[in-house]
């Protein structure tokens, strides 16, 4: 190899690298390249080309060179050749005054290299270790020191080791993993000796003492625990950590990557108890250094570290010291909640809040055996030093600079809808928390929350004189608007908090505590009169004062909403008297009429939630008779809600549907027939517009079109009124029936027109699937019969369209289909050919053309045979082995193994999964049929997959599947599918030489773990010499 060619490969090098050549030029250098990679002696041109070039294109593409022939060819190498390789990398590492990545580069070639040859040659760690401990401190301040060198080939060692191999036989690899495994000791004392000189040496490198502590930090995530068990190491670490709160933010981070390791080890033997509170009197020590100084001065990614190991320790490790007396378990919470109190950012903060409930769900799993009572005395002070500062962090007058940090914003178009902020998010987790701590700690907490509440509320009526109504609008006096709004924010906020005290006023609680819920009650009344004057007065107010009064409103009648249990209870107490009725009057109607008044979805949303929990929990016989619910039935019989939000619409038309349907509470007259005649009414004023739609009506399809709206708006509100009666008493679901039988019967005339309208056809389905659900028993199978019918035929005439709409019309009728394949009744029975017939054609067109359909698709096929596999085997038939309508089965289950060979791993998974489970109830892998068709064909598809590693994140099920359809088969023919599937694969990827060394690993074990570990080893063979081009 001459220097002129070398000369050339170096030009050919840069100018493959130049901004300036063209594709068409590069595409014909990498040609050239190819070429020269993988001929035989490629790594004595790569040697030659490091020794003599400077380019760092040059050089990279050496030793990138060198890296694949090792991986693929080094079986072709002599062994002086290999050893003269290794040393040449060995010194090329050495090399002063050389570019970081091309350093790495030369020590990643030279592990991979020692790693082939450690079996039989020492040495390679032997050199590693001696430049380890090659230099003095005073020496390793730069990159470029042998001790930096060698550490640096550790943490490659450790990271080439613990990675998934392909480049190597299993064996080899097995064994430079244990040789590895002898030597940890002796690396993690080395290097816990030279982090520790490093340590004490004045100005000792942040580069060589960041190496070492992300050397430590991979060798820690993997090897075992019972050589983590040095103080020296733990005290160096954490000497380390703490100097991140002291400036020195890299080293922090790094160490407490470290500690995290460690600590991130949830299986802890119980003989490690006093190293862990060796470890957690360090944690001690590390969180009174934070919280002494300024937590905003800490670097965010060191500040992550530590909120992570306080995570990891609370989460994990706290429940296996709390009971130990040399561990302060008061003083760490102590700290640990100053240290939350003190974070200024959100997303910090939330992060520390997350430690905080860890521990609080550690004491609600031990919460019975710390008292008889279910109390927690040791805790009670924590606990509510803990609710403080929650309550203190929500409200702006105590937390302003952190919240102004939190959006709230709603454009108009979300206001419609429910949608949630990150105000929405950031509360509600310390909603959760705050609940937590008030089940350990009810009574005390709920106090301190009421007296907050009867706080605010008192202010809010004093902030009302602020506020002037008058025919010119409305105007804002005597306080600036942004303060008003943040104001009003706080007392939505302490009002939606309010919520969490009911545990603590029924119950046992009931009487002690009446007259405060009562005194709860007329505040969240009172807000709800005083926050509705603003209604319609947006564009008169600034948005904050409008939308704090809104919330205010929202969070008032969630209270309300809560306390339906507070008001039965009152009602069983007053033997439902007039107290008990004007009570839930004068609630309702103060709330509802909001409902048409309110512009915000989440609001309208709330409000119909109020009533349908009035209707479900309280169950009063005299609803009908309250004013706001009468106006409600009148604004559904008038359309007005048709714009609303669809969510509160529909909770609306289940509570006024139960209103007239379900039994009252304590009453021994229900009044059945007169309800009836109520509920018909309502349905008849509801649906009377739709009766008077004909089919001439809908005939064509600019007809149709103009009917969409009101027809989809009425086949949901149907489905809305019908679901609700799902899981009620059965004369609840009679009088349901009865009223909406002539809606559903004038339906079924009109259906046939509406195959021309995805949209109405997508909500018809809907429909559909409902009442099958609800009322199958009382519409009578036949009258389904005909509807599910009418479904299929005009499926298959509007069969062709695939626009969005269409798209979701077929997820509906899949959806219909499998709850109609899954029905036990004989009748729907008589629809498995078609419903075959029609999936394995017309749906499965639409799912090859919208992949999001799969899913749901495979959940019919698989629906189809597991609850209908008395058509292919009957219970009765006296060859149990006789498949009738075999050409179904087979098609059915030959779909199943296509969407085996596709890329959806979503799929792929649910469908072996669904193989299995057919195999658990059925024995479908010993079928006779399916041995003699598909057996064969599924494992080889199976082994496919495996072997091509394309979806390891599936591997599992795969490798159960597997399991199953090889051991389906008794002795002497156990496993002989599987062994002669596996032969061929094997030999159809493999060359005769090398066939006979991999087929003598495989077995057929007779548990399924051992066939997994032998699986693995064969596929990690085959996937070795086929990376090596064999």
């Amino acid at each position: 190899m001459t220097e002129a060619f070398l000369s050339n490969l170096d030009n050919l090098l840069s100018e493959f690298y130049s901004t300036s050549s063209d594709n068409a030029r590069k595409a014909q250098i990498e040609q050239d390249l190819k070429n020269l990679k993988n001929a035989d002696n490629c790594w004595e041109c790569c040697i030659k080309l490091l020794q003599q070039s400077q380019s760092q294109y040059s050089q990279w593409w050496a030793l990138s060179t060198l890296e694949d022939f090792v991986a693929r060819k080094w079986r072709t190498i002599s062994e002086n050749d290999g050893n003269n390789l290794r040393e040449f990398l060995y010194q090329g590492a050495l090399r002063q005054n050389q570019i970081q990545f091309i350093t790495i580069k030369y020590i990643k070639v030279f592990v991979n290299i020692g790693l082939r040859q450690w079996k039989t040659n020492p040495t390679f760690f032997e050199q590693i270790m001696q430049l380890v401990t090659s230099s003095n401190v005073a020496n390793t301040q730069s990159s470029t020191s042998p001790s930096y060198i060698g550490v640096s080939m550790l943490l490659v060692l450790s990271e080439e080791q613990t990675r998934a191999r392909v480049d190597m036989p299993s064996d080899l690899y097995l064994s430079s993993k244990q040789k590895l495994n002898e030597h940890i000791p002796l690396i993690l004392s080395t290097l816990t000796n030279l982090l520790e000189k490093l340590r004490l040496e004045e100005g000792s490198s942040t580069v060589m003492c960041s190496c070492v502590l992300q050397c430590l930090s991979h060798l820690l995530s993997w090897i075992s625990l019972t050589e983590i068990l040095n103080p020296g190491l733990i005290n160096t670490i954490f000497a380390f950590a703490r100097q991140g709160i002291k400036g020195d933010s890299e080293l922090g981070t790094h160490a407490m990557a470290c500690i995290n390791e460690i600590v991130g080890r949830n299986l802890v033997p119980v003989q490690m108890e006093e190293f862990i509170l060796q470890l957690f009197q360090q944690t001690l020590q590390l969180l009174t250094t934070v919280t002494e100084g300024n937590v905003d001065s800490i670097e965010a990614g060191y500040h992550k570290k530590l909120i992570e190991f306080l995570n990891l320790f609370t989460s994990g490790h706290l429940r296996r010291v709390e009971s130990n007396p040399s561990f302060p378990v008061l003083e760490f919470l102590a700290l640990l909640f100053k240290f939350t109190d003190s974070q200024t950012d959100p997303d910090m903060f939330s992060g520390t809040v997350d430690v905080c409930s860890s521990w609080v769900d550690f004491l609600l799993s031990v919460q019975g055996s710390l008292s008889p009572d279910g109390t927690v005395p040791r805790y009670g002070d924590a606990l509510t030093t803990l609710a403080r500062m929650i309550l203190s962090k929500v409200r702006y007058q105590t937390n302003n600079s952190m919240l102004e940090e939190v959006d709230d914003t709603l454009d108009s178009s979300e206001l419609k809808e429910i949608v949630h902020t990150e105000w929405d998010l950031f509360l509600g987790k310390l909603t959760q928390l705050l609940s937590k701590i008030i089940e350990l700690h009810p009574v005390h907490i709920s106090s301190i929350i009421i007296s907050l509440c009867n706080e605010h509320c008192e202010g809010f009526y004093q902030l009302q004189s602020n506020i002037v109504l008058s025919d010119k609008g409305v105007t804002v006096q005597n306080i600036d608007s942004e303060v008003l709004s943040k104001h009003l924010r706080d007392i939505a906020t302490i009002l939606h908090l309010t919520q969490l005290t009911l545990p603590s006023l029924v119950g046992d609680h009931f009487t002690t505590h009446q007259d405060t819920a009562q005194g709860i009650l007329y505040h969240c009344m009172k807000c709800i009169q005083a926050s509705s004057r603003l209604r319609g007065k947006c564009p008169d107010v600034s948005w904050g004062v409008y939308r704090g009064h809104s919330q205010i409103l929202e969070s008032s009648v969630c209270v309300l909403s809560t306390f339906t249990q507070w008001f039965l209870q009152f009602g069983n107490a007053n033997n439902n008297s007039q107290l008990y009725t004007n009570m839930i009057t004068s609630v309702l109607d103060t709330v509802l009429p909001s409902f048409e008044q309110q512009e915000e979805g989440r609001v309208q949303q709330c409000i119909v939630d109020l009533l349908y929990k009035v209707v479900v929990v309280c169950r009063p016989q005299f609803l009908l008779s309250v004013p706001s619910v009468q106006a409600l039935f009148g604004g559904c019989i008038a359309g007005r809600y048709a714009a609303y939000s669809r969510s509160a619409v529909a909770t609306l038309h289940k509570a006024l549907t139960l209103t007239i349907v379900l039994p009252w509470q304590q009453v021994q007259d229900q009044e059945w027939a007169t309800r009836d005649q109520h509920f018909e009414q309502f349905i008849n004023g509801m649906f009377g517009r739709l009766l008077q739609i004909t089919a001439s009506d809908v005939d064509s399809s600019s007809a149709l079109e103009h009917h969409t709206p009101a027809l989809t708006f009425y086949l949901s509100s149907l489905a809305d009124i019908v679901s609700c009666s799902a899981h009620r008493e059965t004369k609840s679901k009679q009088i349901v029936c009865r009223a909406i039988l002539p809606v559903v019967r004038h339906l079924v005339v009109l259906l046939p027109h509406f195959e021309k309208n995805s949209r109405i056809f997508e909500h018809v389905l809907s429909f559909t699937t409902v009442l099958c659900d609800a009322l199958r028993v009382q519409l009578g199978a036949q009258f389904l019969l005909e509807l599910v019918g009418l479904c299929l035929s005009n499926f298959t005439k509007s069969k062709g369209s695939n626009s969005e709409v269409a798209r979701t019309t077929v997820e509906k009728f899949i959806e219909l289909l499998t709850n109609v394949v899954r029905e036990p009744s004989p009748i729907f029975k008589g629809f498995t050919p078609d419903i075959i017939n029609i999936s394995l054609k017309d749906i499965r067109e639409y799912v090859e053309k919208s992949e999001s359909l799969s899913c749901s698709f495979y959940v019919l096929l698989h629906s189809l045979l597991d609850f209908n596999w008395s058509y292919f085997y009957p219970r009765n038939a006296a060859d149990r082995e006789n498949c009738l309508n075999q050409e179904s089965f087979l098609a059915i289950l030959q779909v199943f193994g296509a969407s085996l060979m596709k890329s959806d791993f979503n799929v792929i998974k649910q469908n072996v999964i669904a193989l299995t489970d057919l195999n658990d109830k059925h024995e479908l892998f010993i079928k006779q049929t399916f041995v003699a068709h598909l057996k064969g064909n599924f494992i080889a598809v199976i082994l496919n997959l495996l072997f091509s590693g394309s979806m390891p994140i599936i591997d599992e099920e795969l490798e159960d599947t597997l399991y199953e359809l090889a051991n389906s088969h008794k002795e002497p023919n156990r496993g002989a599918f599987y062994l002669d599937a596996l032969s061929k694969y094997l030999a159809s990827v493999l060359p005769p030489n090398v066939l006979p060394t991999v087929l003598s690993k495989v077995e057929m074990p007779s548990n399924a773990a051992s066939f997994k570990i032998n699986l693995k080893c064969v596929v990690n063979e085959v996937k070795f010499y086929v990376n090596c081009g064999v």
